[in-house]
């Protein structure tokens, strides 16, 4: 039997841009997605040329949850309700000395968490802070990232665990992920600290999948032009919200936190939702925040698939387009 599909007119890629182009009516036009990155959702697989991937953390990535308290034993209670609840991070905001690490991390295995601490910038006290940490950590396994800190503050976390660069949100995303990157060559590359690279979320579901893409693939070659493959970076998203309504933020912080996650992340860090405390049990906020991830990755097992945005021509090109705009920068004076 003949091929019954032989009489058909063999399909044609620019009539079917006109084609969509009519019933859309509007011009198929790249768009600008952010400041300086343009991208055109009608793409095909010759459109791009880029073929790099990423690959998942063979753990999945660290729920991470905000930790309050007025003294060391409600931290602590604070922190085992969090871990209990699903989270496998925590961070602690670091506003004076009053902390006795024996009771903050009573019943607490720091081995298989990771802890943040966060500083602010009215804590004038850091090398006494430093010093007790480090007594209270001398033969034990512990994963800690610190954030906040000031220059002449790094060499004394040095030691003890990893230091947090932000990216920045002001500026375009190209000049912010080339500022950032940049920072982590030279603290990685000519001071040897360890480092996690903090990425502020982008509302744009595949905007943002791009923008943890590119930072790891960057990296990737950085690493490989310093002949050391094996000195990679972590990165941790931070998830904003814009809209007041704690709702919204909810449906925002999935749409977010998921993006993250295809991108590659190795860590998520949101605030806990603002919910009406008249209205809802005192632990709601938290458990509802730490649970938008806990279903993902129960319920949806995200962290089980490898690159999982790759094979989209429209998430390539935006990624090749986004990569070239931050290299030119970053190479840029060097």
């Amino acid at each position: 039997m003949g091929d019954i599909f032989s009489e058909f007119k063999a399909a044609d890629h620019s009539e079917w841009l006109k084609l969509v182009e009519k019933e859309l009516k509007t011009p198929l036009v790249s768009y600008e997605i952010s400041e300086g990155v343009f991208a055109n959702p009608f793409v095909n697989n010759l459109s791009s040329s880029f073929d790099s991937f990423i690959s998942k953390s063979k753990v999945g990535w660290t729920i991470y949850q905000f930790i309050e308290g007025d003294s060391s034993v409600e931290i602590n209670e604070n922190i085992l309700t969090a871990l209990e609840g699903g989270a496998s991070g925590i961070s602690i905001f670091i506003k004076n000395l009053d902390y006795d690490f024996e009771t903050v991390f009573k019943d607490v295995i720091l081995s298989f968490i990771e802890v943040r601490f966060y500083f602010s910038d009215e804590f004038f006290s850091s090398s006494l802070f430093f010093q007790n940490l480090e007594s209270f950590l001398e033969g034990k396994d512990a994963n800690i990232v610190f954030a906040g800190l000031i220059k002449g503050e790094l060499p004394m976390a040095k030691n003890l665990g990893k230091i947090e660069v932000s990216s920045k949100s002001e500026g375009t995303l190209a000049e912010n992920l080339s500022e950032v990157l940049r920072e982590a060559e030279s603290l990685t590359f000519f001071e040897e600290f360890e480092l996690v690279v903090a990425l502020p979320s982008q509302e744009n579901f595949y905007l943002n999948i791009a923008q943890h893409k590119v930072v790891k693939i960057i990296w990737a070659k950085i690493a490989e032009a310093y002949n050391s493959p094996k000195k990679q970076i972590s990165l941790i998203s931070k998830v904003n919200f814009s809209h007041p309504d704690p709702n919204s933020q909810v449906i925002a912080a999935t749409q977010q936190t998921a993006s993250c996650v295809f991108g590659g992340t190795d860590a998520i860090l949101m605030q806990n939702i603002p919910f009406d405390t008249a209205n809802y049990p005192e632990n709601f906020s938290a458990r509802i925040t730490r649970n938008i991830q806990n279903v993902l990755w129960n319920e949806s097992f995200l962290y089980q698939v490898n690159d999982p945005a790759k094979g989209s021509y429209f998430i390539d090109d935006l990624c090749e387009k986004l990569i070239n705009e931050v290299w030119i920068i970053f190479i840029k004076d060097k």
